[in-house]
C-alpha cells in the first residue's frame, strides 16, 4: 500500500490528489480559487480505521456476469494536504493558499492467500495488487457512511483491529 501511496503523493505539484481537484479542495478550506490552483503538498497520512467487507452468500447470484468483489479491506485515511494558485505556490499568507483534509478509503479487493503464505489482492487477478480509492473533502463520517456503512447491505463487515496498513 505503502507503494500506491507514494505514487500518489511524490510531485511537485499536481492539480489532482486522490480523485480531488485544487479547486474543489480551496473552495472546501474557505480560500479564493481560480483554474490555477495546484496541491503543492502532502504533509502526512494517517489511518483512522480499516474494515474487511466479506459478500454475503444470499448475494453472490446478484452479481453474476460483473467485476465480482468476494471480499476486500476498506482502509480509511486522513491526508493534509496544502494547495494554492500556481503564482504563490508556498506563500501561506496569500488569500489562494489553503491547507486542509482529504479523507481516502483505500480498497483491497478480493484477497487471496496462497499455499506457501503469500498473500495477493486484485479485481481481476490477485497477483496485479491493485489498489484503487475513493476520496472526499468533506469528513471522515461520510467517507466511512460511503464507503463502509453502505455496503452493508450486501456485505458482511468487520473492524479490523491491531493492524497498521498505512506502516
Amino acid at each position: 500500500m505503502n507503494d500506491y501511496i507514494i505514487s500518489n503523493t511524490s510531485f511537485d505539484s499536481t492539480y489532482e490528489l486522490f480523485g480531488i481537484d485544487a479547486y474543489s479542495f480551496l473552495e472546501k478550506c474557505g480560500k479564493s480559487h481560480n483554474t490555477y490552483c495546484n496541491f503543492y503538498g502532502v504533509n502526512n497520512i494517517t489511518e483512522d480505521q480499516s474494515y474487511f467487507l466479506t459478500l454475503k452468500k444470499i448475494k453472490w447470484n446478484e452479481f453474476a456476469g460483473s467485476k465480482k468483489i468476494f471480499n476486500s479491506i476498506h482502509v480509511l485515511a486522513k491526508c493534509n494536504a496544502q494547495a494554492s494558485h500556481e503564482s504563490y505556490p508556498h506563500d501561506s499568507k496569500s488569500e489562494w493558499y489553503g491547507v486542509g483534509n482529504i479523507y481516502v478509503c483505500f480498497y483491497l479487493d478480493n484477497i487471496v492467500k496462497y499455499p506457501n503464505g503469500e498473500i495477493g489482492f486484485g479485481i481481476t487477478d490477485p497477483q496485479k495488487y491493485d489498489i484503487t480509492s475513493h476520496s472526499t473533502v468533506e469528513s471522515l463520517e461520510m467517507l466511512k457512511m460511503e464507503n463502509v456503512d453502505s455496503f452493508r447491505e450486501n456485505y458482511n463487515v468487520s473492524l479490523i483491529e491491531n493492524i497498521d496498513f498505512l506502516n
